[in-house]
């Protein structure tokens, strides 16, 4: 074998140029690691636990640690002699070993490293057998002799000539390294002494066959679990020197017994963890056994369900943890058992519940369960951990999702299971298993879980039942007679595997009840009833009570088998849960000492818990007692909570419910009360459920009797926003929808109850829309007879109810459109003159939305909303609330608030136009056509279809009737829908304008720039006949324009356009207009066309060039709509033209955004966009006003509430950012007045 030698230390690339005299040093000190032995030299103590190359220490070709702490420092060369040049090998390395001594630091664990101890570590000159004798005999023994004789010996005493000729020679090399890096200062001769019991020469003979070689292997042996396999193993370790002296790196035993595993060479076990291994490896048996007894159907014979979803797991690649979720009694556990059931063949399984990783009877091991599976290393392994539901402290779950985590990077593979409920409430547990799904089956993933590497286990389907519960099998009968609602319970493995249970041994009476059965909890009273209380019933149920009351005051699923708990009179009716596997019952951490008992599934010891512990049958408020002694229940006992509320549910008709419910919403417990709510929610399906919500709704707010009921509908709201909580509202929608009905009942006498009413309308709103096209879905005419009921209601206290008003108006948005209720109540508060001059903006803002969906109910309701939206004068200048997000301190003015109406219009015009022209023509004619003063019909006549009409006077001083273009938009809208329509359509339109518009300047803004003017000519050419839109000084350029155009490409024919340009210049001079308006008019026809003489004779006179129509006389402001950016203008504040157009963009974008999960997803990318714009552009400027920088709040909250963006989306960190950085503000918590 040819020997390279590697650099000093000067950067691994001469180590690492091949397999050389280092890398055989490194697999020679690897030898003794993978043995878990000491070097077999006496240069540092303890067995070696880490070897490393190249590691960038002064001295660092190879690098050894011990157990003790010891660190050995290794510079390998081939044939080192004994140089005396400052060039030589032996000089270079003497320098970097007096380095490593003075300056250089050993690794240690709490500290930077510790300087380096001549009594504990050891830098080693490290040569093979054809160095001469000189450095391999006369150096190393000088070095051993100096550093062992006491103090105050002349250094070269008794030494033999060569031997202290070579010392001179080190000292030569030495001396000068010291006084450079002391500056100056030469060393003592005992503090060469003491560097002499650092320094050593080491000569080893690793050639293949020779005897440090062969003792290496024969240490390697013991170290192996197949001791013929030395040789290759010693090759592996040759090549490990190699690759870590390539990356700098060290290895443990743990990275070079994976490293010899991948070439099929097995270790032993870990001599310090071979005991913990021993005990994983036992209770891992255990536990599958266990599993998978579980996993079979107790029918004859047993019967195994093989899912869909279990062969996905089996399948799927890679070697990221898995979490298995699904909900309680899914079937998680048989799917996580199958899987190790499979791979157990092929590589190392282990198989820990829960509880024997953490709480209290986790399993006893001498090193930490990470610290043990770490250390030990080989191929690839599995590691299952079932029911992390069943650790109900925060602290254990934090624990081992920490194990999970330090998992990562070795050879375990983690597959946990856990409640999806648990899962999406656990951060711990998210951050652990972060990745994407592992399958994209829609029965297979949690949409609420998309960062989270999860498989979800749903229940069975129809089939998976039809296929595989068959006759004989009993619980096939019950199947065969179940109705739908049983049949969907059991699909459910846990429901089936109860029902089986029953099924085997009942009565005929016994089988008409399971028959009957609807919902879990009567599953599990009927088994309570008959398998657990059937004999022995108040010995049982003592003992059920005490143990679900240790666990759960202990917060762990099992408690162990002794006093208090379990007493010595409960022998019989311990055996006797323990042979019906109503418990089950396991070794305590030291086996063969004292049991564990649990309940056999997680269910059941909640059904325990809710029956036992949380109920009181004696005392509506003794559920409140349990929670003043132990708040934090809803949170590590929530299953039972949802059992109890499902028990107490089932008993409403006979008062089990309400008091109970009440009684926790009037305390201060208000997790628990959600808890209550958004179990109710869920269980609700018939209209009158919840009607006690709504009883006894009159009367003040301080009443104590009614505030309960008050606060558990608040909480009911909040329910039903959380989509988490409540994943479908589909069952709930009717009664819901007739608790808002029953309340707004209520409102014209109780303010609480409307205001009740109208939070729940939004919540159902948010979360179900109402849609045009399905009107008669459930729940619709209910909420929209709530609006009703409040929309009349709203003015019997205009200012307390403003709010509330402008909620309601934007509800009614939704289902103006299909209710007459909400249109009859809408003409009602059109009414309410004073009403409505108290709010004002509040309900005009929502007011133009409806225009659209009432035009085709209710033509006379939606021009009324118009009008008043354009035409309400709002005198007062006091502030207002401003914006939708509760943590936007913005404000703007009444006159503010109540132009954002007139904007709103305009934008919502082009939809009006296009769902009825003619309503919306009938808006622009009451609105606008008025003209400024009273004019003579004679001087500029209209007609047009038998309707005659006139035009005011007008001077040329252009359009200025409004100083934004909110009615420019409507009267542009109105163009481009004329231009669609056929004629006999457009006739209406045309004879209302002329019948009732005479204001020119809206005239002038219906011609003015039109996408297509020559048809915008042709459908109002019956306007121009009489020859004033043409002539008249507001209109004349428009219209000129627009008969161009017709001329040019022939919309019209030519010989009309030849008679409305004659009526035009009668009126030219009937009037006193130039000469230059008819050269313009003529002009504009086509002069190859014109038929008519005197028109003709006109034309010519004009010569070959026409005049140009000339530019309107003024031009029309642009609008913009209201945004912070004008109430801080206003306000004299300074703000960049980037920072206001970002501002304005920001806040369009916003208000184009509807408030609930369904909104256009085209305007949620725009406010994406508009979010990340602004946002740039604020941080970039020297400062941006708060009022502003809010609006970034407002947009993130919004973002966050859609459904596609989530944290994994482009824009999801930096809206978690923004509203972070929003919760720490000085601002955080303030509400709009």
């Amino acid at each position: 074998m040819t020997s390279n030698t590697s650099a000093a230390s000067a950067g691994g690339s001469a180590g690492a140029s091949g397999v050389g005299f280092q890398n055989q040093v490194f697999a020679w000190a690897a030898s003794w690691l993978v043995a878990e032995e000491p070097l077999p030299i006496s240069l540092i103590a303890g067995k070696v636990v880490q070897v490393g190359a190249q590691t960038g220490f002064e001295v660092d070709d190879v690098a050894v640690l011990t157990d003790l702490g010891s660190g050995m420092f290794v510079q390998a060369k081939v044939g080192m002699a004994l140089g005396t040049t400052d060039d030589s090998p032996l000089a270079k390395a003497l320098r970097q070993a007096v380095e490593l001594y003075l300056e250089g630091t050993v690794p240690e664990v709490g500290t930077g490293g510790r300087p380096v101890d001549a009594s504990r570590d050891a830098i080693v000159l490290c040569t093979d057998y054809s160095a001469p004798a000189t450095v391999r005999n006369d150096l190393r023994q000088a070095l051993r002799r100096v550093a062992s004789q006491p103090p105050g010996t002349v250094l070269g005493k008794e030494l033999t000539g060569p031997q202290n000729a070579a010392l001179k020679v080190a000292l030569g090399h030495i001396q000068p390294a010291w006084s450079a890096a002391r500056a100056s200062v030469e060393p003592t001769d005992e503090e060469l002494r003491t560097l002499f019991r650092a320094l050593h020469v080491l000569v080893l003979d690793l050639e293949d066959g020779r005897q440090d070689q062969q003792a290496a292997l024969s240490t390697l042996h013991r170290g192996l679990a197949q001791q013929t396999s030395a040789l290759l193993a010693w090759k592996v370790l040759v090549d490990e020197g190699q690759a870590a002296s390539v990356t700098r790196q060290w290895r443990d035993r743990s990275a070079l017994t994976l490293a010899l595993a991948q070439h099929g060479i097995s270790t032993t076990l870990p001599a310090k963890h071979a005991s913990d291994i021993e005990v994983l490896c036992e209770r891992s048996a255990v536990n599958l056994h266990a599993l998978h007894g579980e996993a079979v159907l107790p029918v004859a014979g047993g019967l195994y369900i093989s899912r869909a979803v279990a062969k996905t797991l089996r399948e799927t690649v890679g070697r990221e943890p898995v979490l298995v979720v699904g909900d309680a009694g899914a079937g998680k556990s048989a799917v996580i058992q199958d899987l190790a059931s499979a791979r157990l063949g092929d590589e190392e399984v282990i198989v820990l519940r829960a509880s024997d990783v953490a709480g209290t009877n986790r399993l006893v091991t001498n090193a930490p369960l990470q610290e043990v599976l770490r250390a030990w290393a080989g191929p690839p392994g599995l590691l299952v951990i079932d029911g992390v539901d069943a650790l109900r402290g925060s602290e254990d779950r934090e624990y081992l999702s920490s194990i999970v985590a330090g998992l990562a990077g070795t050879r375990w593979q983690v597959v946990a299971s856990a409640r999806s409920f648990d899962t999406r409430n656990s951060q711990p547990l998210q951050r652990a298993f972060a990745g994407e799904p592992v399958s994209m089956e829609g029965s297979m993933v949690d949409p609420q879980l998309s960062a989270v590497r999860h498989l979800l286990v749903a229940d069975l389907s129809d089939d998976d039942l039809n296929q595989v519960i068959v006759a004989p099998m009993p619980v096939a009968e019950v199947l065969a007679e179940a109705a739908p609602d049983l049949r969907k319970l059991l699909r459910n493995p846990f429901n089936l595997r109860l029902a089986a249970t029953l099924a085997g041994q009942m009565t005929a009476g016994q089988h008409a009840e399971l028959v009957s059965v609807r919902s879990r909890v009567e599953l599990l009273g009927h088994y309570w009833t008959w398998r657990i209380r059937n004999q022995d019933k108040t010995a049982r149920d003592a003992l059920l009570k005490r143990l679900a009351s240790s666990m759960l005051t202990n917060r762990r699923l099992q408690t162990t088998e002794e006093e208090p708990t379990v007493r010595e009179t409960d022998s019989v009716a311990l055996e006797s849960l323990l042979s019906q596997s109503v418990l089950s019952a396991l070794d305590g951490p030291i086996p063969g000492v004292g049991r564990v008992l649990a309940f056999s599934h997680n269910i059941l010891f909640d059904y325990a818990t809710a029956i036992y512990v949380l109920y009181h049958p004696l005392d509506a408020t003794g559920l409140v007692k349990s929670l003043d002694a132990d708040p934090i229940l809803p949170l590590v006992a929530r299953p039972s909570f949802d059992l109890l509320v499902d028990l107490l549910w089932q008993a409403r008709a006979t008062g089990g419910f309400w008091p109970v419910a009440f009684s926790v919403a009037g305390s201060e417990h208000v997790l628990a009360s959600l808890a209550v709510a958004s179990r109710v929610v869920n269980l609700a399906h018939d209209p009158n459920d919840l009607l006690e919500l709504a009883s006894n709704g009159h009367g003040s707010s301080g009443s104590n009797e009614h505030l309960p009921r008050q606060r558990f509908t608040r909480q009911v709201i909040g329910a039903i926003r959380a989509r988490a909580v409540v994943p479908d509202l589909t069952t709930a929608m009717l009664p819901l929808a007739t608790l808002a009905k029953q309340l707004a009942e209520n409102a014209e006498a109780s303010f609480e109850d409307a205001a009740l009413a109208t939070d729940l309308l939004i919540a159902l709103h948010f979360r179900a829309p109402v849609s045009a096209k399905e009107p008669d879905a459930a729940g619709i005419a209910e909420r929209a007879a709530a609006i009703a009921m409040l929309l009349d209601a709203a003015p019997s206290d205009p200012a307390r109810r403003e709010r509330m008003a402008g909620l309601l108006v934007r509800q009614a948005v939704a289902v103006v459109g299909i209710s007459s209720e909400v249109r009859a109540a809408m003409h009602r508060l059109l009414n309410s003159d004073a009403a409505l001059a108290q709010w004002g903006g509040t309900v005009l803002t929502w007011f133009p939305e409806a225009v659209a969906p009432a035009m085709a109910h209710d033509p006379d309701l939606a021009r009324r909303l118009a009008v008043i939206s354009m035409t309400f004068e709002e005198t007062r200048d006091e502030d207002v609330a401003f914006g939708g997000g509760s943590v936007l301190p913005l404000r703007e003015s009444r006159k503010q608030q109540s132009q954002h109406a007139a904007w709103r219009l305009g934008e919502e015009f082009p939809k009006i136009c296009a769902d009825d022209i003619v309503t919306a023509t009938d808006i622009i004619c009451e609105v606008l056509g008025a003209a400024d003063s009273a004019d003579d019909p004679e001087m500029w006549p209209m007609f047009a279809h038998g309707v005659t009409g006139w035009l005011e006077h007008g001077y040329g001083f252009g359009v200025d009737f409004h100083s934004q273009d909110n009615e420019q938009k409507m009267l542009s809208a109105l163009a481009d829908a004329l231009v669609e329509q056929e004629i006999e359509a457009a006739q209406p339109v045309v004879t209302l304008l002329v019948d009732k518009v005479h204001n020119t300047g809206v005239w002038a803004a219906l011609m003015e720039s039109p996408r297509q003017p020559a048809a915008l000519c042709r459908a109002l050419f019956p306007a121009f006949e009489s020859g004033s839109l043409l002539t008249h000084p507001d209109t004349f350029s428009q219209a000129a324009t627009l008969l161009k155009a017709a001329a040019t490409e022939g919309t019209v024919p030519h010989q009309d356009l030849e008679a409305v340009v004659g009526e035009a210049l009668k009126l030219v001079d009937q009037n006193g207009r130039s000469e230059y308006v008819k050269d313009v008019l003529v002009g504009c026809l086509d002069v190859d066309a014109i038929t008519d003489e005197s028109i003709a004779a006109h034309r010519a006179s004009v010569g070959e060039k026409a005049p140009d129509i000339p530019a309107p006389p003024s031009m029309i402001t642009q609008a913009l709509p209201y945004s912070p950016i004008d109430h801080l203008l206003e306000g004299g504040v300074t703000v960049g033209p980037q920072v206001a157009a970002a501002a304005r963009d920001l806040h369009t974008a916003l208000d184009k955004l509807d408030d609930n999960e369904a909104s256009d997803p085209d305007a949620i990318a725009q406010l994406v966009d508009m979010f990340a714009l602004a946002h740039d552009v604020f941080a970039a400027a020297e400062t941006t006003p708060s009022q502003i920088q809010y609006l970034l709040v407002d947009a993130a909250r919004r973002l966050a509430r859609a459904k596609d963006i989530t944290p994994e989306h482009v824009r999801g960190p930096l809206v978690i950012k923004v509203l972070a950085e929003a919760a720490g503000c000085s601002d955080a918590g303030t509400f709009l007045s």
